[in-house]
């Protein structure tokens, strides 16, 4: 009886200290990576997946998870921060024409503007170019009179 105990502690032993990370299937790790990326805790993993908070915790270390997240995030925020400039420089430019479309509009006596409504304008357009730190809404009403005065 003792030998068959000893036969079966070898066994599990064996088993123990095999790679175990080479019988999970592609889309099983395809699907703890979607997990990690949600959540990144081993926990979310196993309970997502179904697999062992240690199998979980191996996978991430092995194929480096946690930096590929922090890359990720790193990259996703650069690219946010391209397409705000960008917005932010379309922004400018839209308000630098309606500002140069008033002053016309003026000097020819098309339009009658309140003069707050171009001062809104023209800190808008310094808050946008990094001129000011105070932000604020701004509203702009220009009326046109129908017959062009």
């Amino acid at each position: 009886m003792t030998e068959q105990k000893k036969g079966k502690t070898e066994k599990r032993i064996r088993t123990r200290t095999g790679t175990g990370t080479d019988k999970i299937s592609r889309s099983m790790k395809a699907k703890m990576y979607a997990a990690y990326r949600e959540k990144q805790t081993a926990c979310h993993i196993s309970l997502k997946t179904g697999v062992h908070k240690q199998t979980a915790l191996r996978y991430i270390e092995k194929y480096g998870w946690k930096e590929r997240i922090r890359k990720y995030n790193l990259r996703v925020n650069e690219l946010a921060d391209e397409k705000l400039a960008e917005r932010q420089a379309n922004n400018l430019v839209a308000v630098q024409i309606a500002i140069s479309e008033i002053n016309t509009a003026v000097q020819a006596g098309v339009v009658d503007p309140k003069y707050a409504d171009l001062d809104k304008l023209i800190r808008l357009e310094q808050l946008l170019s990094g001129g000011t730190e105070r932000k604020e809404t701004v509203e702009v009403n220009i009326r046109f009179n129908k017959d062009g005065e």
